[in-house]
């Protein structure tokens, strides 16, 4: 929001709510966020799983400034190196290591960005 990023330990979380879609494979957040400076923005997400290719997913955003115009940028991430939490003699629990995804391709085409990563090891 102009020279603002959405950071959700900043600020005032005004509203929230998560849900997950089982039979369609989506899960949807909708946040209502009032920044350091007063600014309100709506943001919406939907994270789609593919039942039949569970390898690839998809998210959709929908960003709405309540009360104020101006250009929005968009960052969105996928953090693989996320720590587990720890838990001695666990074998569920994974090894901390570098990223296990591999960048391939990437390209946008209007307001639709496509990237393509490959995991290391599958």
């Amino acid at each position: 929001m102009g020279d603002e990023c959405v950071d959700l330990t900043q600020g005032q979380v005004v509203a929230y709510e998560r849900r997950l879609d089982f039979r369609r494979g989506v899960l949807t957040r909708h946040v209502q966020w009032r920044s350091p400076r007063g600014r309100v923005v709506a943001i919406t997400s939907e994270r789609i799983v593919s039942f039949t290719r569970p390898d690839v997913y998809a998210v959709r955003y929908h960003v709405t400034a309540l009360d104020a115009g101006g250009p929005v940028r968009l960052l969105s991430t996928l953090d693989a190196c996320t720590p587990n939490v720890g838990a001695a003699n666990d074998p569920r629990v994974g090894a901390a290591r570098p990223s296990p995804l591999l960048w391939q391709a990437s390209r946008q085409a209007g307001s639709t960005m496509l990237l393509l990563q490959r995991t290391e090891h599958s």
